[in-house]
């Protein structure tokens, strides 16, 4: 909770409302990130829509989307699922390296 101290929890909240206004300034960038990515959604985000998400699924050509049962939080608020989502994803992206 230190890390929303003087402020920065509404600061970071402006910041993630502005989403949906400045994602579109990003959208003719995304195809051409190569890059794999994993795209988390918290499908009861109180701060974050969860159309922010899929806008960059969409967009991005090597991304997988995943959605949780949570709100904002879901490495706490569903967390097994969190924690098995990032593990797979990561030994998945190990093996394509390894097999490379």
């Amino acid at each position: 909770m230190s890390a929303y101290e003087d402020g920065r929890f509404a600061e970071s909240a402006r910041y993630v409302r502005a989403y949906p206004a400045e994602l579109p300034v990003l959208g003719d960038l995304l195809p051409s990130i190569m890059t794999p990515v994993l795209v988390m959604n918290a499908e009861h985000d109180e701060l974050v829509p969860p159309s922010n998400g899929v806008y960059l699924h969409d967009r991005l050509p090597n991304s997988r989307l995943v959605s949780f049962d949570s709100g904002h939080f879901p490495w706490e608020q569903a967390g097994a699922a969190y924690g098995a989502t990032v593990a797979r994803w990561l030994n998945e992206e190990h093996a394509k390296v390894a097999e490379a």
